[in-house]
């Protein structure tokens, strides 16, 4: 049963990701170009722990394209980048962890339920 909706599970992480990375690009680009953009790339004014904000945010954007591919490999990025988040507590950490947490699980879903059936005999597999 699961294995014949994995191509939609994995069609919903992907859409959810690919908003995810372009509302996030989008802010990235607009606080650049409207003069607000040092917060995003000078990190030696502001204390370490916004670092590891903008840091693990960053790693979270990287893991959800890496995904697209690798969903093992971007899973475990997007859920470092949340620990890296965390060392700040945040209301916006609050709020977006368990959409970015729901994206890597149904990444890390579809690898589990390919790499099991992958696994099986050829004889199985047709089945």
């Amino acid at each position: 049963m699961l294995r014949e909706n994995i191509p939609l599970v994995r069609w919903i992480a992907r859409t959810l990701g690919g908003l995810f990375v372009s509302f996030f690009v989008g802010v990235i680009v607009y606080e650049t170009y409207s003069g607000r953009g040092a917060q995003f790339f000078s990190f030696h004014r502001y204390p370490l722990k916004y670092v590891f904000h903008v840091l693990g945010l960053y790693t979270v954007l990287v893991g959800m394209i890496i995904a697209w591919k690798w969903e093992c490999f971007g899973a475990a990025l997007i859920i470092g980048g949340v620990a890296e988040m965390g060392i700040t507590p945040s209301i916006w950490v609050n709020q977006v962890t368990p959409f970015i947490i729901l994206v890597a699980g149904l990444f890390f879903l579809c690898w589990l339920v390919d790499r099991k059936h992958n696994d099986k005999p050829k004889a199985e597999q047709k089945e």
